[in-house]
């Protein structure tokens, strides 16, 4: 880690303990949740390794009631999908996004009716 300040940039070895970063973990779901930080704005390889800042995202869109950002965090997990190498962390993602489209609050919303139609073939046909 760096600190800068007044001239000086000291480098500091940062040695992390699993509750130190189960607890940074926390925090972050819990930012989400509170809406302080979106989906998006997480790096991609930090949300597929803990699929609860999906979980979070959407529930926090539910809450609020809002379609189109419900939509925008299930376009993202679809992206994450793609870019995931890892076929067994790829597979629970897949489920993740099949609960995520089956048991939607927007079903029968247009906008979101709208969003199925033009869900990609290849994601759509290991969906269901």
């Amino acid at each position: 880690m760096f600190i800068k300040g007044d001239n000086i940039i000291m480098k500091i070895k940062v040695t992390l303990t699993e509750q130190t970063i189960e607890n940074n973990l926390q925090k972050v779901k819990d930012m989400i949740l509170c809406d302080k930080i979106k989906l998006k704005n997480i790096k991609r390889s930090l949300r597929i390794l803990h699929k609860a800042f999906y979980i979070m995202a959407f529930r926090a869109s539910r809450n609020k009631h809002t379609c189109n950002e419900y939509i925008d965090n299930l376009k993202i997990l679809q992206n994450d999908i793609y870019a995931c190498n890892d076929n067994n962390i790829k597979g629970k993602l897949m489920n993740l996004l099949a609960d995520y489209i089956r048991f939607c609050p927007y079903n029968g919303d247009e906008i979101f009716e709208n969003y199925k139609k033009h869900i990609d073939e290849k994601i759509l046909s290991k969906l269901f």
